[in-house]
């Protein structure tokens, strides 16, 4: 908790969330948070978005999905339980998804078709909107981390120690460490 309230009051308010992502998946990788597991795969495409170029825009989604959201969602298609995703996208529901794809704020919409279960399962939501609307990846992941992380409230975390105490980097004292004086004068 000490390293935390430190490193944020040095922070700018923009690099907070990139502290607070890094953050939040570290305590994920640890197995620290309840409820959020780990996976490499998810955590790699969230990260770089990877596209698979080989399979063309179908006609049907021409009008409205940009190609290189298509070549995001040939590659979501990848992680086991988006096997369907494309499928659904391009015959099951085109335009409910295009109605979902151009809300002001899809992440806070329900998925068309069985993908509303993602509302249960935030970390999952987060890589389609990466795949779909990686414009809105920012507000998602503000939304994740209000979620995932324990006590948050206001753009302020307020993480119980005996969570963080398995850290390995969370100091004992409530101060930072002073750094000795080399001259008698507190002042040079």
């Amino acid at each position: 908790m000490t390293i935390y309230r430190w490193v944020q009051r040095g922070l700018f308010v923009r690099h907070k969330q990139i502290f607070l992502t890094q953050l939040t998946f570290r305590l994920m990788q640890l197995g620290i948070l309840e409820g959020q597991e780990y996976d490499a795969q998810k955590m790699n495409f969230l990260i770089m978005c990877p596209q698979k170029k080989d399979v063309p825009l179908p006609a049907v989604l021409k009008s409205w999905m940009p190609e290189t959201v298509w070549f995001s969602v040939q590659k979501i298609i990848e992680i086991e339980m988006f096997e369907q995703f494309a499928v659904n996208i391009e015959t099951g529901a085109a335009k409910r998804f295009e109605v979902w794809y151009n809300e002001l704020t899809p992440e806070t919409e329900k998925l068309p078709l069985d993908w509303k279960k993602l509302e249960q399962m935030p970390f999952e939501k987060l890589l389609v909107i990466r795949a779909l609307r990686p414009d809105r990846v920012t507000t998602a992941l503000d939304n994740y981390i209000r979620k995932a992380l324990p006590f948050f409230q206001n753009s302020s975390i307020a993480i119980p120690q005996a969570t963080l105490s398995r850290f390995s980097l969370v100091p004992t004292r409530t101060q930072p460490p002073r750094l000795p004086s080399t001259s008698s004068s507190p002042l040079v």
